[in-house]
């Protein structure tokens, strides 16, 4: 973990990178000024109980903070303003903390304005040629933001371009919270050995990370045997499990607005060899993707070297009883790993622009075959995602090809047998660097 010093000094590198790219687009607009809005908090229908908040991504970018109605103004050639919104409310507890390694360094990058609403705050600034950023376009609107100010394209495509592309403060912060996760992923393996259910086991790893469920930066999938076949699987069954074979655990944590990403299957002692040989083999197809990362090549070509390594894998495995050229050509692997082989990473845990070309906004869609998969960039160093190959046995998607031209040559007595046990997802999050790349999953 970086000393306090070290993060502030990367803290301030950070926002100047920020206030060159917030520069740059506003002389390139006819834009005065940007405003970042936190979001407003919602709340459930009929019901004052608040809906769990989450921070808009390009306010997070400046400022680590999950607090409502909060705002930055952000105008060329001046430090950006922090308008700090207080409400005069007894209510609640309105408090703006900021992370304690960069807390001294903040009032030093920003000049901070201290409001009690989000009206005064609109009223304490010039709105004239002033772009909003925030998802609460009618709070915009009746504030006096021209509606073609309100989320201007081009100001949005150029500031999601350039999330993809980390400062080492933003590196850094990933970097421990990949730290964070993966004791986390240590307890709950543990917890999944003595037994434990899938509650028990998410209650583990968040005791170990020291996280309270809000705080993770999504919702934590904790998947025994065959409900690893279901890539979002949202549920946590709170019974112990006569035979727990199989656990998939996809689970983070965050620091400073930053989230890992980190998957891990682990077979137990009574899991059949032949699924523990494919845990092995998909944890070495993991590594051997990851080995192909380069500056300059495009993220699709290791979304495709991961479908071939699958599809070998496929045969070997006698899983499929065809030709190479023959599984290649039927997109067998498909069946088996439907989802992409990763996402940018960031702010959010998906984070933004993954189909984004240019700083203009140009999209390059995903392969018709893989509509799934969440980047098609090109790789840069300091550029940060995921690699998750998986294999899944999943009834929704098999049973269709059970008779058909296609399934003709999978192994259906074999899927019987291994249908139980779910699936396999192993996943590591990756930074580009000028010549390779740096795993920050291990």
């Amino acid at each position: 973990m970086l000393k306090k010093s070290t993060t502030e000094n990367l803290y301030s590198q950070h926002i100047a990178a920020l206030t060159d790219r917030a520069d740059e687009i506003l002389q390139t607009t006819e834009t005065d000024s940007i405003l970042l809005h936190s979001g407003c908090e919602n709340h459930y229908f009929g019901d004052d109980r608040g809906i769990p908040f989450q921070s808009y991504g390009h306010f997070c970018h400046w400022l680590p903070l999950n607090v409502p109605n909060q705002f930055i103004w952000l105008r060329s050639g001046h430090k950006p303003t922090y308008l700090k919104v207080i409400p005069l409310d007894f209510w609640h507890e309105h408090s703006v903390n900021f992370p304690e390694l960069i807390e001294n360094i903040i009032p030093t990058q920003f000049l901070i304005k201290s409001v009690t609403s989000a009206d005064e705050a609109f009223r304490s600034i010039d709105l004239k040629n002033c772009a909003y950023l925030g998802p609460d376009l009618g709070l915009a609107a009746a504030s006096g933001i021209d509606e073609n100010n309100i989320n201007p394209r081009d100001i949005i495509a150029y500031f999601d371009f350039y999330r993809g592309i980390k400062t080492e403060y933003e590196i850094e912060n990933l970097r421990e919270a990949n730290r964070i996760a993966l004791r986390g992923h240590e307890s709950a393996h543990q917890a999944f050995l003595d037994g434990k259910s899938e509650y028990e086991i998410h209650f583990s790893f968040l005791n170990a990370c020291n996280l309270l469920e809000n705080e993770s930066p999504y919702t934590n999938i904790v998947a025994v045997n065959q409900k690893a076949a279901i890539l979002h699987y949202q549920n946590k069954r709170k019974q112990r499990l006569k035979n727990s074979d199989v656990l998939l655990i996809d689970a983070g944590a965050k620091i400073q607005g930053y989230g890992s990403d980190i998957t891990r299957t682990w077979g137990s002692p009574d899991c059949p060899v032949l699924f523990s040989d494919l845990i092995n083999s998909i944890t070495a197809i993991k590594t051997e993707i990851i080995s192909k990362v380069r500056p300059n090549i495009n993220y699709q070509s290791l979304h495709q070297t991961g479908l071939e390594l699958i599809a070998k894998l496929l045969r070997d495995s006698e899983i499929f009883s065809g030709s190479h050229e023959e599984i290649i050509e039927k997109k067998i692997a498909h069946l088996f790993m439907p989802h992409g082989i990763g996402h940018l990473l960031g702010v959010q845990v998906h984070d933004v622009a993954g189909h984004q070309q240019d700083e203009k906004g140009t999209i390059l869609k995903p392969p018709t075959d893989s509509p799934a998969l969440r980047c098609t960039r090109n790789l840069v160093p300091n550029m940060t995602f995921t690699i998750e190959p998986g294999l899944y046995f999943i009834p929704i998607i098999l049973e269709q090809e059970r008779g058909t031209e296609r399934g003709k040559n999978i192994n259906w007595t074999l899927i019987n047998e291994l249908t139980p046990f779910g699936g396999i997802r192993i996943e590591d999050n990756i930074r580009v660097t000028e010549k390779s790349f740096e795993n920050l999953s291990t």
